[in-house]
């Protein structure tokens, strides 16, 4: 783009042929051929080749036929409209005529628009008309129509006219209100092409305000809440939200009635209206539902009755616009709604009621009707002898609204609450609570209590090696702590019993309703046990022996010999049983077993006994002199052996040790 401004200027053609002859040489034109009248115009033509003479023909600034290879056309102030020079150049004995038409233009002298007469009406068609004076050539001229700033038409000519001339340009407009106050413009320019000035010239005219009348338009229309006490005038219809030209009246009415618009405005006076705007031209009217807001207001009963768990509407008359925020409240705190009071919560209530324009308070109380609760309902162990009627239920554990009728029952019979229960009453019961909004059951265990009572026999037997059991049957409530003691020392559950824990004991068993004793023996039952004695026995021939066999045992066992596993008893006794062996031979020499026996066992013991036969005297004898004199041997040894290992030493030379002298 900038190489082809930079270029404008210069006109290089190239031609193979020209004039009326035929063939041209290779020529350049240059600069510009279009000249402001009145300007200064210069033009060259050159070639680069040999001719045989060149030259310019025009009725103004001619240059006689030359041997140049340049030549400039030169006119020092051009006043003509039609000037056409000729450049011609001699070559090959031919002619070549080149015409080099000069462009001779003029700026407008003035550019103006002309008003319209009559008032301009929305919607109807308007003729704008724009005057151009003294421009030329007119076939390059455009006008452009503006409004505002945005171009809306584009006017061109085909007048070939080179002189002069006044040309008229039209714009048909059909303006609307948002053209009320828009300024009309049109420009004249000249379009002279890239060998023109650039920019092109243009010149403007002055700018043409239109007014627009038409009938009016609210463009506020829309409900209004005012606050009491407000005014029609204060609502939002200023004259930015009602418009029209010329300005229209405004009036307010209400069904068939008007209204004056500074009618101070009630909470009575909510509802619709109309704005009526009427000019010449026309009218228009919007429709208003008007709220007036206001400070809550309260209107409560002071006592109000409701079913429990069934929703709470206040008992108040509640206005105000916006529509207040009502708050419950109960012992300062804050009810959360939808609320559906239970059985406890009866009582003294706050209701506020609030929006934008205040707060407002009243106090109610609410009597909540429930079925019967019973809130108490668990196992009960009274003491003996108490009645039914010192059961914890009383009222604050039993509640209901109004308050209810208590009966009690146990299966199917119904109890009179002042029975006296003694130890055999204990069992399940219920509880029944009733009024006219229904009624509630409760099941109660009941365990009476009393002091222990022992059931004991004087005397008992038990097995050796069994753990200790009670004895007796303890009975009592709550289950009696029962210790046992013997000689003065308690007895753990986990002793084991021997046969020397036979005896007097005393148990004892309590509560908390006292302590009762009782006094009894046991007798230990155990299996026969022998006592230690020594079980062989060796017997010379023709001497006597006596066997004895002892044992005890619970009951007293029963007892007897056997010999080589024949019985030799002729009875069975207890405790103790003895044999005896008079001048033994060694047919007595054998296994002779004890016996014992009870209901609980049976236990043997052996006795060996061996037979010897006499010794004569003189072996004897010889036995004892050799048994001495080995013993007179073994001491003479000891001491030779004793004094050879004592005495002194001497160390010699040559590391030997030898026995010294004494």
């Amino acid at each position: 783009m900038l190489l082809s401004q930079q270029l404008i200027g210069l006109l290089l053609v190239t031609l193979a042929h020209g004039g009326t002859n035929g063939h041209c040489p290779p020529y350049q034109l240059s600069p510009s051929t279009v000249v402001r009248y009145g300007d200064s115009v210069s033009v060259n033509c050159s070639t680069s080749v040999p001719h045989d003479g060149m030259g310019w023909e025009s009725s103004e600034g001619g240059v006689p036929m030359t041997s140049d290879s340049l030549i400039t056309l030169r006119v020092a102030n051009l006043r003509r409209w039609d000037l056409v020079p000729i450049c011609y150049i001699n070559y090959n004995e031919e002619q070549c005529v080149i015409d080099v038409p000069i462009i001779t233009y003029k700026t407008p002298g003035s550019v103006s628009i002309s008003p319209i007469d009559n008032t301009v009406i929305e919607g109807n068609l308007y003729e704008l008309q724009c005057d151009i004076q003294d421009v030329s050539p007119v076939r390059n001229l455009n006008v452009k129509w503006y409004k505002g700033q945005t171009l809306v038409n584009l006017i061109k000519f085909n007048d070939t006219t080179k002189t002069p001339e006044n040309v008229t340009a039209t714009l048909f407009i059909t303006p609307d209100r948002a053209d009320d106050g828009v300024q009309y413009r049109c420009e004249a320019e000249l379009d002279l092409g890239p060998e023109g000035p650039q920019p092109p010239p243009r010149v403007k005219s002055e700018s043409l305000n239109i007014t627009v009348h038409f009938k009016p338009q609210i463009n506020v229309c829309k409900d209004w809440s005012p606050k009491i006490w407000s005014s029609l005038s204060s609502y939002p219809s200023n004259s930015y939200s009602v418009v029209g030209n010329p300005p229209p009246n405004i009036s307010w009415s209400r069904g068939s009635s008007s209204v004056n618009v500074s009618k101070v405005l009630d909470k009575y006076d909510s509802g619709q209206y109309k704005i009526s705007a009427h000019n010449e031209h026309g009218s228009s009217i919007c429709t208003v539902n008007i709220i007036v807001e206001y400070l809550p207001e309260l209107n409560c009963s002071k006592s109000h009755q409701i079913k429990e768990k069934t929703l709470f509407k206040p008992p108040c008359l509640i206005d105000g616009f916006p529509k207040p925020e009502v708050s419950l409240y109960k012992d300062g705190k804050v009810i959360q709604l939808p609320y559906y009071p239970t059985w406890n919560d009866g009582g003294w209530y706050n209701l506020t009621a609030s929006n934008k324009y205040g707060t407002v308070h009243d106090n109610f109380t609410i009597n909540i009707l429930y079925k019967p609760q019973i809130n108490v309902c668990k196992d009960w162990s009274p003491k003996i002898w108490s009645s039914l009627s010192s059961y914890p239920s009383n009222s604050y554990s039993v509640v209901g609204n109004p308050p209810p009728n208590i009966s009690w029952s146990r299966g199917s019979s119904s109890v009179n609450v002042s029975k006296l229960l003694d130890k055999y009453d204990s069992g399940q019961y219920k509880i029944s609570a009733h009024n006219e909004h229904g009624s509630s059951i409760c099941t109660v265990n009941i365990t009476v209590e009393y002091p222990p009572v022992l059931n004991c026999s004087e005397n008992y037997q038990i097995k050796e090696k069994n753990f200790f059991k009670l004895p007796c049957l303890a009975d009592g409530f709550p289950k009696p702590d029962v210790s046992v003691y013997k000689d003065g020392k308690l007895i753990l559950p986990s002793y084991v019993l021997t046969r020397h824990d036979s005896g007097w004991y005393n148990l004892a068993a309590s509560n908390k309703y006292g302590t009762v004793y009782h006094n009894f023996t046991i007798n230990i039952l155990y299996s026969p046990v022998f006592e230690a004695t020594s079980d062989t026995f060796v017997v010379v021939e023709d001497s006597s022996i006596t066997l004895e066999c002892s044992s005890t045992g619970n009951p007293k066992p029963e007892m007897w010999w056997s010999f080589n596993n024949k019985n030799i008893s002729t009875e069975r006794r207890h405790l103790h049983i003895t044999f005896n062996i008079q001048k033994a031979t060694s047919t007595n020499a054998g296994v002779y077993k004890c016996s014992a026996t009870n209901r609980f066992g049976r236990q043997e013991k052996n006795f060996i006994v061996k037979i010897k036969g006499k010794f004569p005297i003189y072996i004897v004898i010889g036995v004892a002199l050799v048994v001495l004199l080995i013993l007179i041997i073994l001491f003479c040894i000891y001491v030779w052996r004793k004094s050879k290992s004592s005495g002194l030493y001497q160390i010699q030379p040559e590391n030997e040790i030898s026995l010294l002298s004494n």
